[in-house]
């Protein structure tokens, strides 16, 4: 029995074979190319993290004398009059916040900071006369375990109790109680009941304007 004679290829098949060929030897290389390149990816995105942690620990520590153990600066906070600082333990002070230490700043332990968050001590006197108006600065406290929202900004002269919040973007201008939680645009302040009835020190209505 005779068999047909193969038909030759065309051209056309000729190259989608040849190319067929060429992509199944040279994938397995791609494959290991793509996974060397995400290590090196991963290995640098780490290396970079860790020099800045490094540095930013370095960096708080020789501005900041007065500083307890377990506090974390980040790099890029703005830290002005850092000897008037003092900070204590486990604190966190978040990337992009402002920390003006004109007047003594004092933040107490387990404090949180959060990004974009100012703290001055220095403003204009505008009620003393005309311009060019006085600078003038007052001190500010932060209590034990209070917790300071995004982009809050925190005047001269406010003590803030232990434990309170602060909103985001709330601006504190007066003193804060403890346990409190402040909320922006309007500022209004909220004692939570149950924290008051077991806290004998805390008096004053449950929410003020």
């Amino acid at each position: 029995m005779l068999l047909p004679e193969s038909q030759p290829m065309n051209v056309k098949e000729s190259e989608s074979v040849t190319t067929a060929r060429w992509l199944r030897s040279h994938t397995a290389r791609w494959v290991a190319s793509i996974r060397l390149v995400q290590f090196a990816a991963r290995l640098y995105v780490r290396l970079v993290y860790e020099i800045e942690f490094i540095w930013a620990h370095v960096r708080f520590r020789a501005l900041v004398k007065r500083a307890g153990s377990g506090s974390q600066c980040h790099h890029t906070v703005w830290l002005k009059y850092p000897e008037n600082l003092t900070v204590g333990n486990r604190v966190f002070i978040m990337k992009n916040a402002t920390v003006g230490c004109g007047s003594p700043v004092m933040i107490g332990d387990d404090a949180v900071i959060a990004p974009g968050v100012l703290i001055e001590t220095r403003g204009l006197d505008v009620f003393s006369g005309g311009p060019p108006y006085r600078r003038i600065g007052k001190p500010i406290a932060i209590g034990r375990g209070v917790w300071i929202a995004a982009n809050a900004v925190i005047l001269g002269g406010v003590t803030i109790g232990d434990y309170a919040v602060i909103g985001a973007g709330a601006v504190i201008s007066r003193d804060v109680p403890a346990y409190a939680f402040v909320n922006a645009a309007p500022n209004r302040v909220f004692i939570r009941k149950d924290i008051q009835k077991e806290d004998p020190t805390l008096d004053g209505p449950n929410e003020t304007s």
